[in-house]
C-alpha cells in the first residue's frame, strides 16, 4: 500500500491531525500536511492555498478532519475544491473524519456546521466521501482509505460548483491559538 494522504484541517483539531498522522504512518501511509506551527508569517494567504493545493495534487486521498469550526474555514474549503477537481481517477478519493466534539454522528449531521462542499456529496445522488467516526477510525482507517481510493475511479457524480469561500485578503500573521 502506498496511498498517499493529505489532511485538511482547522488549526484548532491540531492534536486530532497529530494522531492521525501517527496513526497513517503506522499504516504505511505516506501522509502530507502543513503543520499547525508552520511559519507563514508574512505571506498572502492566496500564496498560503497554493501550497496546500500543490501537496494534495501530489496526492491521491485527502482525509478532512472535521470539527466544529471546519465549515467556517476558507482554506478547508480551497482544499476540498481542489481534491474534488477533475474527473474519474483525476480526482482525489475524499474521506471526512467526524470529530466527537461536533456532538453529531454520520447518520445525524449538524448541516449548520458541517463543510458545504462535503455535504453536496454525501447524498444518495452524490455518495462520494466515505463519512467516518473519530471514535473508529482507529479500526476503519485501513477500509476507509481503500473506499476512497475505490470511488475515485467509479462513476459517480460530484457536485463540485459552489463559489469557493473567500480567502483573507492582506498577509497571514500568526496569533497564539487557544
Amino acid at each position: 500500500m502506498y496511498e498517499r494522504i493529505f489532511i485538511s484541517y482547522h488549526r484548532q483539531d491540531s492534536d486530532n491531525k497529530d494522531e492521525l498522522v501517527e496513526l497513517l504512518e503506522e499504516n504505511n501511509y505516506d501522509v502530507r500536511s502543513i503543520d499547525v506551527d508552520h511559519i507563514f508569517d508574512g505571506r498572502k494567504h492566496q500564496e498560503i492555498a497554493q501550497i496546500c493545493i500543490d501537496e494534495i495534487e501530489e496526492c491521491d486521498v485527502t482525509i478532512c478532519i472535521v470539527g466544529k469550526e471546519t465549515y467556517s474555514r476558507s482554506h478547508v474549503d480551497h482544499e476540498i475544491k481542489t481534491t474534488l477537481r477533475g474527473g474519474f481517477d483525476a480526482r482525489k478519493g475524499l474521506i471526512a473524519v467526524m470529530l466527537e466534539e461536533r456532538g453529531d454522528s454520520k447518520n445525524n449531521i449538524d448541516l449548520n456546521t458541517f463543510p458545504n462542499r462535503i455535504q453536496d456529496n454525501i447524498s444518495d445522488a452524490f455518495d462520494y466521501v466515505v463519512l467516518e467516526q473519530w471514535a473508529s477510525i482507529r479500526d476503519r482507517i485501513v477500509d476507509a482509505v481503500d473506499e476512497a481510493e475505490s470511488r475515485r475511479s467509479e462513476n459517480i457524480n460530484l457536485k463540485n460548483n459552489r463559489d469557493l469561500m473567500e480567502l483573507r485578503q492582506g498577509k497571514y500573521y500568526s496569533q497564539p491559538f487557544n
